[in-house]
């Protein structure tokens, strides 16, 4: 029962970071980019927040596996930050960009099992 539950909130998270993904593409969809200060600073504090939040879960949870639920939007926000960078948009739009993909870096980077990991290098290897 407890995993499942694992499952249902990591899938609500990632569908989370999914809609500020989405918002924050509909914030910059015009061209050309007219995105506010105030809206920027809203969106801003709303990755931030979330991005706090669950890494209070993470801490909170032991062996959440989030780490594996975002994958797929931290690629999302990658693509976007890559592109915002390259081609040089709006400064409020490459700064949401940047902002979510550490987020979601940071997110997964905590909740990977970095003893599991250590065990399984660590392991003693036999000679033949």
């Amino acid at each position: 029962m407890k995993t499942m539950l694992k499952i249902v909130a990591g899938s609500l998270f990632c569908g989370w970071f999914m809609l500020l993904w989405s918002y924050e593409m509909l914030l910059s969809s015009d061209i050309p980019v007219r995105i506010s200060f105030d809206e920027m600073r809203s969106t801003l504090l709303t990755i931030i927040v979330s991005t706090l939040i669950m890494l209070l879960y993470i801490r909170i949870v032991k062996k959440s596996l989030l780490w594996c639920f975002f994958l797929f939007p931290s690629l999302f926000w990658a693509g976007s930050m890559l592109m915002a960078i390259k081609y040089q948009y709006h400064d409020y739009d490459t700064t949401l960009s940047v902002a979510g993909f550490v987020g979601c870096l940071c997110i997964i980077l905590y909740s990977l099992p970095f003893e599991e990991i250590k065990k399984i290098v660590k392991r003693p290897t036999s000679r033949l």
